[in-house]
């Protein structure tokens, strides 16, 4: 039997902590940041961090190698990272903007909003949107 849950269940147990901790450990971690501690806050294979520290001849990872790698790397939130730098990071999402930074189908978007009744959405009313978009796991 399948569990019928929506995107914000999603969001709040995965992506929000996530994001949470990397906030943490950018305001109290000492540089250099350890690859260990990178790769598992990112949910990046280990190997996977060394080869692109390697290609990019990154010795010590900084705050800005940190940023390089977020926005480089290949897991869900570096993803997700790297589709808010592509739209500026805006501060009202569209419909589109929504869908495309979190991976998210359009038309599950879409649906979402006319239930809303809004066009465009803020980080506050994010969460609101979430919760209108159901995903089967």
């Amino acid at each position: 039997m399948r569990a019928k849950c929506t995107f914000f269940d999603v969001y709040d147990t995965c992506v929000r902590v996530r994001l949470e901790a990397i906030d943490i450990f950018l305001r109290e971690a000492e540089t250099p940041y350890a690859p260990a501690d990178v790769a598992e806050l990112l949910a990046i294979a280990p190997r996977d961090l060394s080869a692109w520290l390697q290609d990019a001849e990154v010795k010590k990872i900084d705050r800005a190698a940190f940023f390089q790698i977020l926005q480089g790397g290949t897991s869900y939130i570096c993803q997700l990272y790297r589709r808010v730098v592509e739209r500026g990071a805006p501060v009202v999402h569209t419909r589109d903007d929504i869908a495309y930074i979190y991976g998210l189908a359009p038309e599950a978007v879409h649906r979402a909003c006319d239930a809303l009744g809004i066009r465009e959405a803020t980080a506050l009313l994010l969460p609101k949107v979430f919760a209108h978009i159901p995903i089967v796991l």
